[in-house]
């Protein structure tokens, strides 16, 4: 889900600095989700992440990873 916000709500959320380090620090965590998590109960695949092309990855679109939700990849790649 996103959310458009005036610029005093931006402002409201604390220094921009500290929204990128957000940023930062959710993607890290996003795409460690995305080339970690195991797809399925008897399989040993990883989704993986289209930014670090993980080698298990079968190059999958943004809308079906597991982090998909909370990763901030401004240029998500989706299926038709």
């Amino acid at each position: 889900m996103k959310y458009i916000l005036t610029e005093k709500e931006l402002d409201s959320l604390g220094p921009k600095s500290e929204i990128e380090a957000w940023k930062k620090a959710a993607q890290i965590l996003a795409t460690k989700v995305a080339n970690e998590v195991v797809i399925g109960k008897n399989s040993k695949r990883v989704y993986g992440c289209i930014i670090t092309k993980h080698p298990d990855n079968d190059f999958g679109y943004c809308g079906d990873c597991p982090a998909h939700d909370q990763c901030p990849y401004e240029h998500k790649e989706y299926g038709k």
